[in-house]
């Protein structure tokens, strides 16, 4: 990896986490109430790197805005877009198995990490 990419992607990241701490500071999340926050910015991240798949053949572009910007901003939209890869290339069940792994195992990791977060605090 070149400087130059390092930089851009150190760049990108900061504007998506900047842009993800705005929206969460607009629209607070309370836990009875749908959490419409992350939900709008996993929905347009998965519209952006959508948006841009048809012209990530260019590395520099791909590193500043996949994997800084969107990455920064939600990396919910790197999973959509590999899942819509797997749908693309026909591997349905990769698809599946892959998006329904991702969600549950997620859910419970987090889960875990909480209960292993209470043991230690």
């Amino acid at each position: 990896m070149s400087l130059k990419t390092a930089i851009l992607v150190m760049l990108g990241g900061g504007m998506g986490s900047f842009l993800r701490f705005w929206l969460g500071t607009a629209i607070p999340f309370t836990a009875s109430e749908f959490a419409w926050a992350t939900f709008l910015v996993n929905m347009a991240g998965c519209f952006a790197i959508g948006g841009c798949y048809p012209f990530l053949y260019d590395p520099t572009t791909k590193a500043f805005l996949v994997i800084g910007v969107l990455g920064g901003f939600t990396t919910f939209s790197g999973m959509g877009l590999e899942i819509f890869r797997y749908l693309e290339n026909n591997q349905f069940r990769l698809a599946f198995s892959y998006g329904f792994a991702s969600f549950i195992l997620g859910t419970v990791l987090v889960w875990l990490g909480y209960k292993v977060g209470v043991i230690i605090a």
